[in-house]
């Protein structure tokens, strides 16, 4: 699992919660978006890569958006064991990615875009808060 840590977004996605649903759900569909170019990436890489045994690994790679957090992750199984962790680890040194990751190295290439996407997010959330706040 891959993803950018932001800070106060845990307290934010709660307050929202018992705030409003809408901007809540609409936060989450944002960041989520912004993960998922992280995904397209690292969906590439296990395709080049050749990590297409069922398919099951590409097919797995989804953006996630929950409480406080957004990412990406797989979540393939390979005889009752994660194998996309497997990939990402085995042959690397002490925690760093192996020669067969791809979470990591798309996220890595991409944390520039990332982060400006989710700082313009969040610029872009609190005016549409702003905006909700003073016509309701």
């Amino acid at each position: 699992m891959t993803g950018v840590k932001i800070k106060g977004l845990r307290e934010l996605d709660r307050a929202l919660g018992k705030a409003d649903k809408d901007l809540r759900h609409d936060l989450r569909k944002r960041l989520k978006a912004v993960a998922n170019t992280v995904a397209v990436g690292a969906r590439a890489k296990a395709q080049a890569k050749g990590l297409r045994q069922s398919g099951d690994l590409i097919r797995g790679i989804r953006p996630f958006a929950l409480t406080g957090k957004a990412g990406v992750r797989s979540s393939a199984l390979h005889r009752g064991y994660s194998y996309p962790s497997r990939l990402e680890w085995e042959g690397g040194g002490q925690g760093s990615p192996g020669p067969r990751a791809t979470l990591l190295p798309a996220y890595e290439e991409q944390k520039d875009k990332v982060i400006a996407e989710t700082e313009r997010l969040l610029d872009e959330f609190a005016d549409d808060f702003d905006q909700r706040g003073t016509t309701a």
